[in-house]
């Protein structure tokens, strides 16, 4: 971390008890059952919402209509320009700053401390989490619960479990988090040919090419390599987390069907 961003250590928001039960809403195309189905709405009617991510930035008509108690901005993808992250991406930051300015109820925005966000919306309060990781041991718990440490956070659904947990959520619920692990690519003459799949609001198939000289990356590693690394770590992180609430008492459910995760125990939709 450069000076700048030590400065922003005394950003770190103390945890406190903010309700009982959360349900993340992530980006799978199943999560859209949630708003369609009166059914499963009323499954959750108990719960506070969280919208994640790509969720705040291209369903407006439903962040208004369901008012979610946290938008959950943490993905560094959105959030960094460069390596020392820090900074917004240009792309998104007005994007975002303007959809923040039209939330009319009381809300949170959870996001890491390196955030430059502006937000002057008085609905809008920021709760801000740590960016130092560790992997997980209950020795560690005190640094845990104090929002000092984190298992990790390859993507939002992560940062979202463990601010639920430090928060002191004893139920969550998850949904639209199927964790794909495996992507769909084989090589051809030019290159490796891939196809990403698609998130909830959007449910066409993109297809990716990795140009041969592209493969390896300055390490010598590669794509392949990559890829396996990173679904290791992220793997790892989820299981830390289930750890992490288990001593926590905290209970985690995922009701997202189909979902390869199996750190989490698996509830079906009431439909």
């Amino acid at each position: 971390m450069n000076l700048k961003n030590v400065t922003k250590l005394t950003r770190i928001t103390k945890p406190k008890k903010l309700g009982d039960k959360l349900l993340i809403l992530a980006t799978a195309p199943c999560v859209s059952r949630f708003f369609e189905s009166e059914k499963v709405r009323e499954q959750f009617k108990d719960y506070d919402l969280a919208f994640i991510n790509s969720m705040v930035l291209e369903s407006e008509d439903w962040l208004h209509e369901y008012k979610p108690r946290y938008l959950i901005f943490l993905d560094g993808w959105f959030l960094y320009d460069n390596e020392f992250g820090v900074g917004v991406k240009n792309e998104f930051k007005s994007r975002l700053e303007n959809i923040l300015d039209k939330i009319t109820w009381e809300c949170y925005l959870v996001t890491p401390i390196l955030s430059e966000l502006k937000v002057n919306n008085p609905h809008i309060q920021c709760i801000y989490l740590n960016i130092l990781s560790s992997k997980y041991s209950s020795k560690k718990k005190w640094l845990y619960k104090n929002n000092l440490m984190i298992p990790g956070a390859n993507n939002v659904v992560m940062g979202a479990i463990y601010f639920g947990i430090t928060f002191e959520y004893k139920e969550i619920g998850l949904l639209g988090f199927t964790y794909r692990t495996d992507n769909d690519f084989c090589m051809e003459e030019d290159g490796l040919h891939g196809e990403d799949y698609a998130h909830y609001y959007d449910l066409d198939v993109h297809p990716y090419v990795v140009k041969n000289e592209e493969i390896f990356d300055k390490n010598g590693e590669c794509f392949l390599l990559r890829q396996t690394k990173r679904q290791l770590v992220s793997t790892q992180i989820l299981c830390d987390l289930a750890n992490y609430a288990k001593d926590c008492g905290t209970v985690v459910t995922n009701y997202t069907p189909k979902s390869r995760i199996d750190m989490f125990r698996y509830k079906k939709l009431e439909q």
